[in-house]
């Protein structure tokens, strides 16, 4: 499993947060990544997941108010977490799911 600090040496961009919170991104995006099935590429995925999770949660201020708004005018928004649209809403969460179309996968829809 990855560390705060494996995580911080490849997305810099994320330097300014607590190390707690990279660690509960961290636990929360391994349900994503079950080690059995993928394997060596765990810490990559686990990785984009998280990036994907901190930079969502920073998105999520903006996106209140913009809910909001549309839900003021009458309007629904369309990113919900129960389908993989939730995922292509940064760079790391469109490269997860690229990298997991590409798991072998038998008789089970992932």
């Amino acid at each position: 499993m990855i560390t705060p600090s494996d995580f911080l040496a490849n997305y810099d961009e994320f330097q300014t947060l607590e190390e707690s919170k990279i660690q509960a991104a961290i636990n929360e995006a391994a349900v994503f990544c079950p080690a059995d099935v993928w394997q060596d590429k765990r810490a990559l995925a686990v990785s984009l997941v998280t990036a994907h999770i901190l930079a969502m949660r920073w998105l999520q201020i903006g996106a209140i108010a913009a809910s909001a708004v549309q839900n003021a005018k009458g309007k629904d928004a369309n990113n919900r977490m129960d389908s993989d649209s939730w995922f292509t809403g940064t760079v790391w969460g469109q490269q997860y799911l690229q990298m997991r179309r590409g798991l072998p996968v038998s008789g089970f829809v992932i």
